[in-house]
């Protein structure tokens, strides 16, 4: 993804730099492994479906706003999603600011987006007996779920949301307390300030 390629070259040596860097090895690892996941088992929300978007304003960490932020400032359309973010900091919208309906995946920072969009998904969670159970959408009945028998049959070599939770954890201790406006924002300034330090400000 070239907005973060060159996010991670521009920041190289200082600690954003190497959050963005990170963030990255774990969300290839994650989508490679979810991909697998998905191929096996069939499971995926329903096409064109975005309700979870329209209803939920993610709360994110600060590792992942400033994937978010660096991909942004590197995108084209960057004013455009400053300026959704800043909307939504204000109050004038619900659900998610980054929603785009018109998006295949509904989504204007796809590749960007946080962790718990990237598995809401697809990816499971653990039960109280640590073993994956499968995930449902209390927004759509129709979404494609793996079956109960199929997860029991392989064991905990399976996605599973905590896993990546903890992952991310060790990238970032921070909870994530601030909807994705707030943290995005605050990521961009940092990013902003931390590069006029390396002499490339505009």
């Amino acid at each position: 993804m070239e907005n973060i390629v060159n996010a991670i070259a521009l920041l190289k040596g200082l600690h954003s730099g190497e959050i963005i860097a990170r963030m990255d090895e774990l969300y290839k690892k994650c989508d490679g492994k979810l991909e697998r996941f998905v191929s096996l088992t069939g499971t995926s929300c329903p096409e064109g479906c975005g309700e979870c978007c329209m209803h939920y304003n993610p709360f994110v960490t600060t590792a992942e706003a400033l994937y978010v932020a660096a991909y942004m400032l590197f995108s084209e359309e960057s004013d455009t999603l400053i300026g959704l973010l800043e909307r939504n900091r204000a109050g004038g919208m619900s659900g998610c600011p980054l929603y785009d309906g018109e998006n295949p995946h509904h989504c204007r920072i796809y590749p960007a987006r946080p962790l718990t969009c990237r598995l809401f998904g697809s990816c499971c969670y653990s039960g109280k007996d640590g073993m994956p159970a499968p995930s449902r959408c209390r927004f759509n009945e129709n979404k494609k779920t793996v079956d109960q028998g199929w997860l029991e049959s392989h064991g905990r070599n399976i996605p599973q949301m905590e896993f990546y939770g903890r992952m991310l954890g060790q990238i970032d201790p921070e909870v994530g307390d601030e909807t994705i406006s707030e943290a995005v924002l605050k990521a961009l300034d940092r990013l902003r300030f931390e590069e006029s330090l390396l002499g490339n400000g505009a």
